[in-house]
């Protein structure tokens, strides 16, 4: 995995469920990565000494001397090691102000970084000053984690915290994989447009995302490009109005907040689904074990995401053994 690592500038770490691994794959990734100078955030809070939710011991990220870390500065008060303090942002969190400091000794920290895309986008700007390969700590069920556009890989996270059966887990995270390979087009929006729609004789702009600005076309449409996030009312609002045989433009596969069968509707419809922006995910992390006490068969689970998945699969469990 970390010779993959090394051709990327900037990756995301993303966990598909809470204790899925993320925080493991990272720790992993930053004792073997050498001779970089690393930078890290998140987009919100991680790396919790006990998960809010299941309020278990969380690991968290170990950092070495060195490393460029941005987190927000009540963090700072916790930590176990010395630093240098490069910058104070003007990026506001619930813990206060990410600041972005130089680590000066080992020691284990929280990552709590921007909460909005735009905060996010701007930070990375800002680490890229300190750091020449800069790793960001998301989640791909957070709605703060809606944004790649500086991302040039993503890990992916996954495992037995998504859902007691081990085939649902699968079938979840092939389809988050196969949204990360949909085909790539032109956008036709310019702003403030929020969507479009074109069929053979015209190309309609709308300031809002309202479908049902979409009934007047639906036998002629060619073509519906959106802004935002794709949401399973806006599938049912299509599925219930039979509107068929277009192609359907978003602008990323994070915007993509769809259960499976949603997918099945769109291919019986024959919408075919594209982005206007894509990165590679270079690697599937994999953890058998679920937090809430049960756990699925290591051999088997690595064995039958294989099948579905032809992209290089790592269990958590076992890295660095």
């Amino acid at each position: 995995m970390i010779k993959k690592v090394n051709n990327y500038n900037v990756i995301g770490i993303v966990g598909l469920a809470k204790n899925t691994g993320k925080t493991t794959t990272l720790n992993y990734i930053l004792e073997d990565i050498q001779q970089k100078q690393i930078g890290l955030t998140s987009i919100g809070l991680d790396g919790e000494s006990f998960d809010q939710i299941t309020y278990l011991p969380k690991p968290k990220v170990l950092v070495s001397q060195g490393m460029v870390i941005a987190t927000a500065k009540d963090v700072l008060k916790q930590v176990d090691f010395d630093y240098e303090l490069l910058e104070e942002t003007h990026l506001n969190t619930a813990l206060g102000t990410v600041c972005i400091i130089r680590i000066l000794s080992k020691g284990y920290v929280i990552l709590a970084g921007p909460t909005t895309n735009k905060d996010l986008d701007i930070l990375i700007g800002k680490l890229k000053k300190y750091a020449n390969q800069i790793f960001i700590d998301g989640a791909f069920n957070r709605k703060t984690f809606a944004s790649i556009d500086q991302m040039d890989a993503i890990i992916i996270a996954t495992g037995a915290a998504l859902s007691k059966d081990m085939n649902e887990t699968i079938e979840k995270t092939k389809q988050v994989v196969l949204s990360f390979d949909l085909p790539i087009e032109k956008s036709h929006i310019d702003k403030p447009y929020h969507m479009c729609i074109i069929t053979e004789k015209d190309k309609k702009l709308f300031k809002e995302k309202n479908f049902d600005e979409i009934i007047p076309y639906q036998k002629d449409i060619l073509v519906l490009e959106i802004k935002g996030a794709l949401t399973t009312k806006m599938i049912e609002f299509i599925v219930k109005n039979r509107i068929k045989n277009f192609k359907l433009i978003i602008e990323d596969p994070t915007k993509l907040m769809l259960d499976i069968k949603h997918y099945d509707y769109l291919k019986q419809l024959n919408i075919r689904l594209c982005v206007l922006k894509q990165v590679p995910i270079i690697a599937v992390t994999i953890n058998p074990f679920s937090p809430s006490g049960y756990h699925y068969d290591k051999k088997r689970f690595y064995q039958e995401i294989k099948k579905h998945i032809d992209i290089e699969i790592y269990n958590v469990k076992e890295m660095g053994s």
